[in-house]
Parts: structure tokens; C-alpha cells; sequence
């Protein structure tokens, strides 16, 4: 009997396609004065899911699950931004993408296994530029021009 593939393309995007939503929740319910906090909190939250969902399953699984969180939230990002123009919050979005990339690549690690890591976040980043989405330029500047990333 063959095990079931917990990493299927549908699979993983339905898994993470209802946390990035979170924006639509503070809109909805008029909840604007701690904003910023909440959003932290839940961002962070879901950040770290989806880092020790990472380590769990495994080296050989770990940047696929990556590729697959990185172009889910892009996709929900890209979604939100065309649909609520002025209204878009870009802090969400910026944070989780500057947490994500921090937590993957705060253990020391070589060379060859950073470098298909720094690729993916890479080619999201290619995907978000301000050509794309302009109500999300600053936030791209700044993930772009990150320490971290330039570091890395």
C-alpha cells in the first residue's frame, strides 16, 4: 500500500489559502484600533506553522512546502491587491514574507542547501515587483533591500 502524497500541489495550496484571507477578517469587522498588533500576532503565528510544518516533514519535502506557501500567498496577495485598490493592507503581507524568509534562514547552514532557498524567495519577489502590483512597492523595496537578504 502506497502512502498518501501530503504534498500534492492542491493539497498544500488548500492547506494554506485560508490563513493569508486574514486582512478580509479586520475589514469586515471594522477593527481598526489594534490593527497592527493583531495582525502581528496572527502573522506570526502563521509563520511559525508553517516553519514547523516545514522541519516535520522532513529535508526532502521542506522547499517544496516552501514553493508551494510562497506562491499561495502571492497568489492571495496578488488577489486582494486588484480587488481592494486603495483599501489593500500591504503590512500583512510585508511581514509575513520578512518573518518567513528571517526563521528559514536563521540556522547557519551551507552554501548548497541556501541557495535553492534564496532562489524561491527570489522568484516570488520577481513575481511581486512594483510592475505588478504598484500598491505594494514600498513593501517590495524593503523586503528587496532587507539585510538579511542582501547578506545572504
Amino acid at each position: 500500500m502506497e502512502a498518501p502524497n501530503l504534498f500534492s500541489r492542491q493539497k498544500m495550496t488548500s492547506l494554506f489559502l485560508i490563513p493569508p484571507q486574514f486582512p478580509n477578517f479586520f475589514h469586515s469587522q471594522g477593527y481598526m484600533y489594534k490593527l497592527r498588533e493583531d495582525i502581528y500576532n496572527f502573522v506570526d503565528s502563521f509563520v511559525k506553522l508553517v516553519y514547523v510544518m516545514m522541519k516535520f516533514f522532513g529535508e526532502a519535502n521542506r522547499l517544496k512546502m516552501l514553493k508551494t506557501v510562497l506562491i499561495t500567498v502571492k497568489s492571495v496577495l496578488q488577489k486582494d491587491h486588484d480587488t481592494k485598490k486603495t483599501q489593500f493592507l500591504v503590512l500583512p503581507y510585508h511581514r509575513f514574507f520578512a518573518i518567513l524568509f528571517q526563521e528559514v534562514t536563521a540556522e547557519p547552514m551551507p552554501y548548497e542547501k541556501l541557495l535553492p532557498i534564496l532562489k524561491v524567495f527570489c522568484h516570488v519577489y520577481h513575481l511581486l515587483q512594483p510592475n505588478y502590483l504598484p500598491g505594494f512597492t514600498y513593501a517590495w523595496l524593503e523586503l528587496i533591500s532587507q539585510r538579511h537578504f542582501l547578506n545572504k
